[in-house]
Order: structure tokens, then C-alpha cells, then sequence
């Protein structure tokens, strides 16, 4: 990040810094690798750093071994059954070590399902603590790269938008970025 990209103000009082799935599985060496995250990771570090104790950072947590899950993640972890815990190992849902350093004092959100804001408290815990701007890194990891239409954009981002005025959470501005290694202009 360069001087110009600097907020003017500085960061809003009563923002949090959401940071998605950062994980050593989706890091290199597995069949979710996400090529990006080594180019985005130096932005998302110096952005955690301005202020860790305002960053959140999800993991999303796969089923323990195959065949687990119900419905549509039954089936999901028997396709992706190579993603398992039991065939990864526990060590893989870390954060990269980049970002393992700031916890505490970050917090993680473990989840078992790609969205943050659903089947979780998150978003009560944010309006309960007057949080008015989320600032979304990480990105869209519940799809292997190659399955992907061009069209990268946080899930979560996505989920909030849509679920923002039904939940009472009404952003004055979303800014979708595809990589966070560009800066927006």
C-alpha cells in the first residue's frame, strides 16, 4: 500500500476488518489452492497491522472425513473428500502464519458453511458493538479456481449486500474488489 492509498481520515472509529479465509489450505499444496492469496496476502497483513484488534479473521472449517454433512454437504465432501480434516490434518485450517502472529489480539470466526453471516453471531455481535463499516479481505474460497467464471468476488460480500437491509445492516457504500492487490481508484 502507498501513501496515496491511505484513507484521508484515517479508518472510521466503528469499522471492522473482516478477513476471509486466509488459510494454510487454500495457501498452496492442496486441491483448493487459491493462486491469488500470495499477492493479496502482503495487502491484507499491512491493512491487519494498522489495527489487529479491530480484524476478525474466518476459517472455514471442512467436515472431518467424508460422507459427513447433511444434504448438498454430504455430497459436497464426498466429491471433495481430499479436503477433509482427516486427509489434510488439523494443521491446514490454521491461518497462514502471516496472519496467525496477530491472534490475539484478532479473533477467529470458525464456520462451517462459506458464508460468515450465516449460522453464525456475527452479525449481531457486530451491530451490538455499533460497527457501521465492514472492511472485506480475503476472498471467494468456496469454489476451486478453475470452476470460477471470471467473476471473483467475496462471499461474504455478496451475502451482505443481499441480507444487509433485510438484517437492518444498511452499508453507506460496498466496494467489491476482485483481488486487493489492485488498489481501487
Amino acid at each position: 500500500m502507498t501513501k496515496g492509498d491511505e484513507l484521508r481520515y484515517g479508518a472510521p472509529r466503528n469499522a471492522v476488518h473482516l478477513c476471509v479465509d486466509m488459510q494454510q489450505m487454500f495457501a498452496g499444496g492442496t486441491d483448493w489452492t487459491m493462486p491469488w492469496l500470495p499477492r493479496v496476502l502482503p495487502n491484507v497483513v499491512a491493512i491487519t497491522s494498522a489495527d489487529p484488534e479491530r480484524t476478525i479473521f474466518t476459517r472455514f472449517i471442512p467436515a472431518q472425513s467424508p460422507g459427513q454433512g447433511a444434504g448438498m454437504w454430504r455430497r459436497y465432501y464426498e466429491r471433495w473428500s481430499s479436503m477433509t480434516i482427516d486427509t489434510l490434518g488439523p494443521e491446514m485450517v490454521d491461518l497462514v502464519k502471516e496472519l496467525a502472529r496477530f491472534v490475539p489480539p484478532a479473533r477467529t470466526l470458525d464456520k462451517y458453511v462459506y458464508s460468515p453471516w450465516t449460522g453464525s453471531a456475527l452479525h449481531a455481535q457486530l451491530r451490538e458493538a455499533g460497527v457501521e463499516t465492514v472492511v472485506v479481505t480475503g476472498g471467494e474460497t468456496d469454489v476451486p479456481q478453475q470452476e470460477l467464471d471470471g467473476s471473483q468476488i467475496a462471499g461474504s460480500t455478496i451475502d451482505q449486500r443481499r441480507l444487509g437491509p433485510a438484517k437492518g445492516m444498511r452499508p453507506k457504500q460496498v466496494r467489491v474488489q476482485s483481488d486487493v492487490s489492485d488498489p481501487v481508484r
